[in-house]
């Protein structure tokens, strides 16, 4: 083999053709005769990590390939991005347990193509091959270019180091655009077990040889365990708390089978970000598993099709070591392992207490359902400085609607206590809105409460919503002067109002007289006098708080 210095006279002798560019379109990508992966041919997995794979192409192209194609376009400053058509991810990051893993990632990644018309490396001759450099996440001791290299029991993508980082390994191998566009359509089949989709314990089958009763955990790593204590004992699916949520997985439907992600972190059981192959990982993007049910055991298999291996068959199983759970090899005396429970749970993310006044606020960091007999409101002002502004109530959340995660709201209804089911939702929080819930434990804060904001109130007034003497529910300073105060509950939101609009008024009164409005008189015979909470006179009564003939009208 050429040494650094040979290679670099070799390069400036003119084997690399200048600014040729790959043309857009559908590819198989097969490591050269100067990669450490001959012939083998990249393949998305259920990973977060692509593998170098033995496989003999059709002529035509099948669903057994789509995994295998890739799609080259054009991005800017003549870059390109490569995407698998199978889940839509890219080519391209730094991420995994060694840091010159390639990745899939969800966005796309830079990558420039360099073109060899030949390249002798002293050993071996290639002739129409590539060489990859890749926008990289992080910077590491490691070059950016892309080679096909060996990791463990599997073939992996690196990021090669100085040492052949400018060889050209990669052969780019057209599919028909045709076929590959009719592949990339087909979403696929699945020939599985159906389950209802929900939130589950996935737990080891009590037939199980090996930890019997145990619950798959959500490791800090990037795999998962198996998980056994006796602090943990028997979960109840209708008692489940934060503390839980480890153990918790959210199955869901796709086209080839189900995801399972964990509530805790948010990643999926899927393929194996270690080199070993073998291990659960925990991945960042939905992969689907296929399930078998066992009548006799009353139990699931929980198979990865999506992640082949040298040895080991994709079935989920307990290792019997508490560090990590593996996928099954194929001898027989693993067979009495794969068995799971699915434990179907009732899971909540929150519950909203409505007060004997009938409201109350509420925040939460995740999205969920709102409750039957309740309806929400963002909190906002209408109108200008000149004139005067109006505190409005938006009830823009009914019963059974989604509220995004971040959401701040005041909340009516019946008296009660509402468990709050999770909701998919692509709504974001609401812009302007003056009811917050940003919640941090400061080093300065009261032993066991939520300071509302790092704020010295000099730009803004703090008010919470309670009540005054037992009555009259509205909104009132928490601190002296409308500093921000302290809350006992994250759950809680709080009003924020600019002090130049919310001016003296120290409360916004919900079934009483606002402060600072009291001492406004209304005149005999004048049909329906009209001020909003700032105290203007207004001839005209939009969606709010408004005080009409001396008392207060919400519209």
């Amino acid at each position: 083999m050429f040494k650094a210095a040979t290679l670099t006279v070799l390069l400036l002798a003119g084997n690399m053709a200048k600014a040729t560019d790959i043309t857009p379109g559908y590819y198989y990508m097969k490591g050269t005769e100067v990669s450490s992966a001959k012939g083998l041919y990249l393949r998305t997995t259920s990973a977060d990590l692509p593998h170098m794979i033995a496989h003999e192409m059709p002529a035509t192209p099948t669903m057994d390939e789509k995994p295998y194609i890739w799609k080259v376009e054009a991005l800017n400053d003549g870059n390109f991005s490569i995407q698998n058509i199978t889940d839509g991810y890219y080519l391209g990051g730094q991420e995994g347990n060694f840091a010159h893993h390639g990745s899939l990632a969800a966005t796309p990644h830079a990558i420039k193509f360099t073109y060899f018309d030949t390249f002798n490396n002293g050993s071996a001759e290639v002739s129409g091959a590539w060489k990859l450099d890749a926008q990289t996440d992080r910077n590491t001791n490691y070059g950016n270019a892309l080679r096909p290299g060996q990791g463990g029991e599997y073939l992996v993508l690196w990021y090669c180091d100085s040492q052949g980082g400018d060889a050209p390994v990669w052969y780019f191998e057209p599919v028909d655009a045709t076929i590959a566009q009719q592949l990339e359509q087909n979403p696929g089949t699945y020939d599985g077990a159906d389950v209802e989709e929900g939130y589950y314990l996935v737990r080891a089958n009590a037939g199980n040889s090996s930890k019997p009763g145990a619950y798959l955990y959500a490791n800090a790593d990037d795999k998962n365990r198996t998980y056994q204590d006796t602090s943990v004992g028997e979960i109840n699916p209708e008692e489940v708390t934060d503390e839980m949520l480890p153990y918790i997985y959210q199955v869901k439907k796709t086209a080839t089978g189900y995801t399972f992600q964990n509530m805790l972190n948010g990643r999926y059981i899927g393929g194996s970000p270690n080199t070993n192959g073998h291990h659960v990982g925990a991945v960042s993007h939905p992969a689907a598993m296929v399930l078998k049910y066992y009548e006799e055991k009353n139990a699931y298999s929980i198979e990865d099709k999506e992640q082949p291996s040298n040895g080991f068959l994709p079935a989920l199983l307990n290792s019997g070591n508490e560090a990590f759970a593996w996928w099954a090899g194929s001898a027989d005396w693993l067979l009495p392992n794969i068995y799971w429970d699915l434990v179907k749970v009732n899971y909540t993310v929150g519950k909203i207490d409505i007060s004997a006044q009938g409201m109350a606020t509420y925040y939460n960091n995740k999205s969920y359902t709102m409750p039957e007999g309740l309806r929400g409101a963002t909190v906002s002002l209408y109108g200008t400085e000149a004139n005067g502004y109006v505190l409005y109530l938006d009830w823009k959340y009914a019963a059974g609607d989604a509220v995004p995660a971040g959401e701040a709201l005041v909340v009516e209804g019946q008296a009660g206590t509402y468990p709050l089911q999770p909701a998919e939702t692509d709504k974001a929080a609401t812009a302007g809105n003056l009811m917050q819930g940003y919640f941090t434990e400061g080093t300065d804060a009261e032993a066991g409460k939520f300071f509302t904001a790092y704020n010295d109130g000099k730009t803004n007034l703090f008010y919470k919503l309670t009540t005054k003497d037992g009555k009259d529910l509205g909104f009132y300073w928490g601190a002296a002067d409308g500093a921000a105060f302290y809350m006992s509950s994250s759950n809680h939101a709080y009003l924020v109002v600019e002090k130049t609009v919310a001016q003296k008024v120290k409360s916004f009164t919900l079934d009483g007289t606002a402060t600072g409005i009291e001492k406004m008189q209304t005149t005999t015979g004048e049909a329906n006098v009209i001020y909003n909470l700032a105290g203007q006179r207004t001839t005209k009564a939009l969606k709010g708080i408004y005080i009409v003939n001396g008392k207060k009208v919400l519209k």
